[in-house]
């Protein structure tokens, strides 16, 4: 029988059986490469810059920062996952690419990214979350909830964010899907949520997560050190005018 949380969703426990101590990556094609291109800078704004990835496995996964964002922020975005598709089911498009939300001090002064794990942090997650449906051989969707241990750990040294909720991008609801000659790809936004938060979704879903978040006023820019919004008072805020 499969597992499933106290809310009735499903909980997968993937492992791998890969043997391959390396796959060469797989590239996007370059219409779709354009296509995207021209997908972030309508719904983010311009991007400075690419920062490339200079060792891949499987996809190569660039990471495109644009600085244009209402909140005193930067909005990072994978490009490569979509290389490859994932078995989702019936009417989900396989394609996918990843997206959040940081401080301006992602960036460093000269324009790169700050070298500091306190800093990356956020674009490390990123990447792990899209590169896990490749080596898991599994999808990924709205709602989705995953963490990178057993039990889940911090994501990065002095936070209580342990795990990552996938949902749709803000703003233009056209943002969250990008038209492509090879087929359309969905963006995920991955927002780091604490252990509790994590704990409170499995048990009463998807509603009660949006609630929380809404109560303690979360913002949408990562923050290490935000409070877990389990506890807050309601009030009605940034995820319930979604």
């Amino acid at each position: 029988m499969s597992e499933t949380s106290d809310s009735g969703a499903p909980v997968l426990r993937h492992s791998s059986d890969r043997t391959e101590a390396f796959i060469a990556p797989t590239h996007l094609s370059e219409e779709r490469e354009a296509a995207l291109d021209a997908h972030r800078e309508r719904y983010w704004g311009p991007s400075p810059q690419v920062f490339h990835e200079i060792v891949s496995d499987t996809v190569h996964l660039d990471l495109w920062p644009h600085p244009a964002l209402p909140q005193d922020g930067v909005t990072i975005v994978t490009q490569g996952a979509s290389a490859l598709p994932t078995p989702t089911p019936d009417g989900i498009t396989p394609y996918f690419e990843v997206l959040t939300y940081v401080p301006t001090t992602f960036l460093a002064p000269d324009g790169g990214v700050a070298q500091d794990e306190s800093s990356w942090w956020p674009g490390r997650m990123v990447k792990d979350v899209a590169r896990m449906p490749h080596d898991y051989k599994t999808w990924l969707g709205l709602g989705h909830t995953l963490s990178f241990s057993n039990p889940p750990a911090p994501l990065v040294e002095g936070s209580a964010l342990t795990s990552v909720v996938l949902m749709p991008p803000m703003g233009d609801e056209g943002a969250g899907l990008a038209h492509t000659p090879d087929g359309d790809v969905r963006y995920l936004w991955a927002m780091p949520i604490t252990h509790a938060e994590l704990e409170l979704k499995l048990a009463k879903g998807m509603d009660a997560l949006l609630d929380a978040l809404d109560a303690a006023e979360v913002p949408m820019v990562c923050d290490p050190h935000r409070a877990c919004s389990v506890s807050g008072s309601r009030k009605r805020g940034l995820f319930r005018r979604r």
